[in-house]
């Protein structure tokens, strides 16, 4: 097997860039999964429709409107990949949090950490595919990844469908 020398960077600039797809794609995954779930999780823990309202919108937007400026500064100045494992770190914390709450101010911060953490997981993949390609592919590699979060969103919707078909009385 002979691979030049100058393809070598190439082939690892892909690799990366489907890498950090496949994190965004996990990221909106964790994001939107209380969505089709809403409804059994509002009867399960007893929350009104404006309490389910507020862990489904403003859990989500709080830490988006007040951390992207400054994880956007972080990501200029620190290590991206290491910040970015930090970021889906604590998106698995923020999404077993949410799995194991059991009142609507456990849930909401649990989604807050989810929040937040998407969004700055979204800022650094951003960053970094943008170091990984020249200016002339930049748009393509942009595009990819937000392919990364739409295919996520609707595998969530598919695959929790399918899940919610397998549980009795629901």
């Amino acid at each position: 097997m002979s691979t030049s020398i100058a393809a070598r960077p190439a082939q690892t600039a892909k690799i990366s860039i489907s890498l950090l797809a496949l994190t965004l794609f996990m990221g909106t995954a964790a994001k939107i999964v209380l969505s089709p779930l809403q409804e059994v999780v509002r009867v399960d823990l007893g929350m009104s429709d404006n309490q389910i309202g507020l862990v489904q919108g403003l859990a989500l937007a709080i830490p988006l409107a007040l951390l992207s400026i400054p994880l956007g500064r972080l990501v200029d100045s620190a290590n991206r990949a290491r910040l970015l494992t930090g970021m889906a770190l604590a998106c698995a914390a923020g999404s077993a949090l949410t799995a194991v709450a059991h009142d609507f101010a456990t849930i909401f911060v649990a989604r807050m950490l989810v929040g937040a953490s998407v969004s700055g997981a979204v800022i650094a993949a951003v960053s970094l595919a943008s170091d990984l390609t020249d200016a002339g592919n930049r748009g393509r590699t942009i595009m990819l990844l937000g392919l990364g979060q739409a295919f996520g969103a609707a595998a969530t919707f598919a695959v929790v469908g399918q899940l919610l078909g397998w549980l009795p009385g629901v």
